[in-house]
């Protein structure tokens, strides 16, 4: 825990965030205890589940990114409520920063390997493809019902616009 205190309070002291706002996140983080266990820094968090990214100007990232329980935050203030009402049970974070131009003495005791194998991670983006999948076929069945429906009432333009919608997504 204290690794990672200095970890946050280097990477808030020594850079500029691209996101001023996120600053905020980083602070509820230092500042509870709860939800510091539950934070692992990593370098790389596009399988993961639960990530966070928050960029130093100078970073060749996002300035900023949140998905928790599968849900993506652009807010800030919705972020902090999430995890100050239903945090996650672990949150993967990414704090970018211009490894060139700054060196943290601590970066290398902090960083982890996240516990979630190769394996698993592919399990779960098999299994949220699955999902997408099944989502656009549901949407090609419901919209084919539109179409179907429109062809009934003989509505021409509503007909064509979909039909057109259909070819668009499906074609």
């Amino acid at each position: 825990m204290a690794r990672k205190k200095k970890f946050l309070a280097w990477f808030m002291e020594k850079n500029q965030l691209k996101r001023p706002d996120t600053y905020q996140i980083l602070q509820l983080l230092f500042h509870e205890e709860q939800l510091l266990r539950i934070s692992h820094f990593v370098d790389d968090v596009r399988y993961l589940p639960n990530a966070l990214i928050i960029s130093a100007e100078g970073a060749p990232t996002v300035s900023f990114l949140c998905r928790i329980n599968g849900i993506y935050y652009e807010n800030v203030a919705e972020v902090i409520a999430v995890l100050i009402n239903n945090p996650p049970e672990e949150l993967y974070i990414r704090l970018a920063f211009d490894r060139e131009l700054i060196c943290c003495p601590c970066i290398e005791q902090v960083a982890e390997e996240p516990e979630v194998e190769f394996s698993e991670r592919l399990k779960k983006l098999e299994s949220e493809l699955n999902r997408i999948a099944f989502l656009k076929e549901e949407k090609r069945l419901k919209l084919q019902a539109e179409i179907d429906d429109a062809l009934e009432k003989r509505d021409r333009d509503r007909f064509y616009y979909l039909s057109d919608l259909y070819k668009k997504f499906f074609g």
